[in-house]
Parts: C-alpha cells; sequence; structure tokens
C-alpha cells in the first residue's frame, strides 16, 4: 500500500485544527480563557501557513528556488513579502 503524503499532511493538519477547537471548548466550558480570541485566529493561520505553504515549499526546492530568482528581480515583489510576513 503506497502512502499518499497528501493525504496524511490533510490529515494532520485537521487533527491539529481538532485539538485547537477542544481547546478552545475547554476554555468556554471551564468559564476561563485559556488564550485571548484573537490568538486562536493566530495560531490557526499558522497552521495553515505550516501546513500548505512553508511544507510544499520545502518538498519542491528546485521549484522555490526558481520562484525565488524570479521574485528577487523586482524589488516591489519583496517588499510586498516582507509586508505579508509582518
Amino acid at each position: 500500500m503506497k502512502l499518499n503524503l497528501s493525504r496524511l499532511r490533510h490529515a494532520v493538519f485537521l487533527a491539529h485544527l481538532f485539538a485547537l477547537l477542544v481547546v478552545f471548548l475547554v476554555g468556554i466550558y471551564r468559564g476561563e480563557q485559556l488564550l485571548k480570541p484573537l490568538q486562536y485566529l493566530y495560531m490557526f493561520f499558522a497552521l495553515l501557513v505550516a501546513f500548505y505553504g512553508v511544507y510544499p515549499l520545502y518538498m519542491h526546492r528546485r521549484l522555490t528556488r526558481y520562484y525565488w530568482e524570479r521574485v528577487k528581480k523586482h524589488r516591489l515583489a519583496v517588499v510586498g513579502l516582507a509586508l505579508i510576513l509582518l
């Protein structure tokens, strides 16, 4: 049986998302905030970027290098990328 890495990545992402939801619901049930609401949103987007942004770039290094060379040629693109990362 061949291991499908894409399905495994989706499953791990959903497991992390479920754990984040459980922590949120436990905080509501206990009547105390474990984290501030905005921190849950930041954690969700961090998971999203890690699983669907950083991981594919890591797996396809040659394509990442190609895109980076193209982006470096345009100063405005580098500034836009810096703003997105901030």
